[in-house]
């Protein structure tokens, strides 16, 4: 009887943990990993915004979604890759820009976090030694890794350095009261 009791305890201590690993802060130390040491950092190597969204979309990974102005359009974009992540499919877009370096921004169902990020106030942090931004927004959880210094990370946001590479091609629209934010759509 003794035994069977250890037995029980041991299978709902190891049930609990995965529940403590799905915390954010866990997500972003594994998401930084991912942009820095996966030998395959994108599954795809394409600077079309159109054709990425649609191949995510055939790999079930997160494709709608709202970007930084300054992220919209083609401009800068090097490839996607889908990873799971607690059974969950994550979106990775790659950016190398001028001026702020390379990023890469992680998409991911917010519905899965205890402790998802404030919705539209994208926060600044380091995570593995990285710069990153967090924020929420429509249902989605956003990481954005800088592969450069934190004052780069936060120029993607500023709306100056978000007007300077709006692209007037894309068909998209401003969120209400957020001036620097986009959606893209499937077009």
């Amino acid at each position: 009887m003794t035994a069977a009791v250890f037995i029980l305890c041991g299978i709902v201590i190891f049930w609990k943990q995965p529940e403590n690993s799905v915390h954010f802060a866990n997500y972003s130390a594994q998401m930084v990993y991912a942009a820095v040491n996966d030998s395959n950092h994108v599954d795809v190597e394409n600077k079309n915004m159109k054709q990425i969204v649609a191949w995510l979309g055939e790999h079930h990974g997160e494709n709608n979604f709202v970007l930084p102005v300054a992220l919209n359009g083609d401009s800068g974009l090097v490839g996607c890759r889908v990873l799971d992540w607690h059974g969950q499919k994550v979106s990775m877009l790659c950016y190398g820009l001028s001026g702020s370096g390379h990023v890469d921004l992680f998409v991911a169902n917010s519905n899965i976090f205890p402790d998802a990020p404030p919705e539209d106030k994208p926060q600044f942090v380091s995570s593995g030694g990285m710069p990153t931004a967090s924020w929420s927004h429509d249902g989605e959880a956003y990481l954005m890794v800088g592969h450069g210094d934190m004052g780069a990370l936060e120029m993607i946001f500023q709306p100056k350095a978000a007007a300077r590479r709006q692209s007037p091609v894309r068909a998209s629209f401003m969120l209400a009261g957020i001036s620097n934010f986009q959606t893209i759509y499937l077009e």
